[in-house]
């Protein structure tokens, strides 16, 4: 591992690192602030709408930039295999479906494919208890955005419901509205999560106050391999 960066101390599980409006608020700047050097990312709701094949063209220039950039991005979704073959290519990114977030196994292949560390790569989706909560358990940075429509499979719109819950528990909240993109570079926008004490939300509180499992720790300050890209 490269020990020139602090690993991530222990964090509740169901806390993102920072929420943003917009997966185009990802900037180099936002990635060198966090000294992030690379990201793995969701597919559905965050880097596209739900089930869309529809191509989304200020996507793609925005993972060709950061890869440009000398970032490592990997999709990891739990879209079939297929969908996700496709805007894997369409994207020009490595990455997986049926990915089994938020069990540990598909963090971890997108690390070994990212080659870095896991403090030193953002986990990035829309979901609080798949895509972040694996993340968090994996000793990742994580990000949630705001997903980019409402239309979701039904127990997606119902985990949303939760997920509002937890959020206000930690002083934030997303009004129910049709999404509209938000203009790029809005990342001054940025909402960074406080800690907050979670009562009155039984069974989630209890998971969402748990910090990481003391092997995640263990783990976070163990060899392991780097990419080319050096600060």
């Amino acid at each position: 591992m490269n020990r020139g960066s602090t690993p991530r101390r222990p964090r509740h599980l169901l806390r993102p690192g920072v929420i943003l409006p917009h997966i185009l608020d990802i900037t180099p700047a936002f990635l060198d602030s966090h000294g992030l050097k690379g990201l793995l990312l969701d597919l559905d709701n965050t880097l596209i709408p739900y089930g869309s094949y529809d191509e989304r063209a200020e996507v793609s220039q925005w993972a060709r930039e950061l890869q440009a950039g000398g970032y490592a991005l990997y999709l990891l979704s739990n879209a079939t295999h297929e969908r996700a073959r496709v805007w894997a290519e369409r994207l020009g990114l490595p990455g997986v479906g049926l990915a089994g977030k938020p069990f540990a196994q598909g963090y971890r292949r997108g690390l070994n494919v990212v080659n870095l560390p896991a403090h030193q790569v953002g986990m990035v989706g829309d979901q609080l208890f798949t895509d972040i909560l694996g993340g968090n358990w994996s000793g990742m940075f994580t990000i949630m955005v705001r997903p980019i429509s409402d239309n979701a499979l039904p127990h997606t719109r119902f985990t949303r419901r939760l997920e509002r819950l937890v959020l206000k528990r930690y002083g934030h909240d997303w009004p129910r509205q049709r999404h509209q993109d938000p203009p790029a570079n809005s990342g001054q926008n940025a909402f960074l999560m406080n800690a907050v004490a979670l009562p009155d939300l039984p069974k989630y509180a209890e998971l969402a106050q748990m910090p990481l499992p003391a092997h995640t720790e263990a783990e976070l300050n163990t060899d392991a391999p780097t990419n080319g890209r050096q600060d």
